[in-house]
């Protein structure tokens, strides 16, 4: 007899013996009610468990419905907004383009129909422009006190360099009216031109200014680049 077979033997007596023993069947019976009371006991908890579970389950249903319904009609309100926001806008954008288009060719019209004199104006102030940006008409004098002890001295400097920039700046600012007048006004004006002209700074108008300079590579006017 091979080893399969005495296993085979063996357990075929151990049932065997198990069938016949009142005591091992008893146990047995008593097992068999502890597994049935345990099962009994939880199949009752799922039960219990079951109808929330299921509750819960439904519910999470019906929110994702309510959720994605929600987004539907978001959706479809945002798609309104826009094709509404598109219209409108549509509608200013091509009234713009019309209203710049026109105001263009009247501006093309009037920027070549005008008086003469508007741009002999303008070339005067630009050539006011040139002439005061030219050296003959800058001044600038450095003046300086007595060096004390610490080689230090007080120095003073005398120019018309902001007057001159001040006065650049309005015949510039004169410039652009001018050229605003040939399209806004149907008539040249000649007290205007006048009054721009007669409204130019000043450019011999000195500003001084003072401070003192420590001395390290000789005079001050060596310093200043004088």
């Amino acid at each position: 007899m091979n080893t399969v077979q005495s296993q085979s033997r063996l357990q075929d007596d151990f049932t065997a013996f198990i069938q016949e023993s009142e005591l091992a069947q008893a146990f047995l019976a008593k097992k068999r009610e502890e597994l049935t009371a345990a099962r009994a006991e939880r199949i009752d908890a799922k039960k219990i468990l079951q109808p929330e579970l299921d509750l819960i389950a439904a519910t999470l249903t019906e929110l994702n419905e309510k959720h994605m319904a929600a987004l539907e009609r978001l959706e479809c309100e945002k798609q309104k907004i826009y094709d509404e926001t598109y219209a409108s806008a549509k509608l200013l954008r091509d009234r713009r383009q019309t209203l710049e288009r026109e105001i263009s060719e009247r501006d093309s019209f009037l920027l070549t129909h005008y008086e003469p004199a508007i741009d002999e104006a303008i070339n005067y102030f630009r050539n006011k422009q040139d002439e005061l940006r030219g050296s003959r008409n800058q001044y600038r004098d450095v003046s300086q006190g007595q060096k004390n002890l610490n080689d230090v001295v007080k120095v003073t400097i005398r120019s018309n360099v902001e007057a001159i920039r001040a006065a650049c700046s309005y015949c510039q600012d004169a410039v652009k009216e001018l050229e605003t007048m040939k399209i806004s006004q149907a008539a040249f004006d000649s007290t205007i031109v006048e009054k721009l002209k007669e409204g130019i700074p000043d450019h011999r108008l000195l500003t001084e200014t003072t401070g003192a300079l420590k001395l390290k590579y000789g005079a001050v006017r060596d310093i200043l680049g004088e």
